[in-house]
């Protein structure tokens, strides 16, 4: 995979935030959680989770 590396920076601005998403499947039931921090400091900015059937 080394070759699909890109060794530069494509983004035009300046990045500021940053996200994580996970999910988990038990039987029929399925949880998410995903949550946004602040780029520079890593401080958790939003957190949102959800249960579904």
């Amino acid at each position: 995979m080394p070759e699909k590396v890109i060794p530069k920076d494509l983004f035009s601005d300046k990045i500021t935030l940053v996200a994580g998403a996970d999910v988990v499947y038990i039987d029929r039931w399925a949880t998410a959680a995903v949550s946004v921090l602040d780029y520079d400091t890593l401080n958790c900015l939003e957190v949102k989770t959800q249960l579904a059937e």
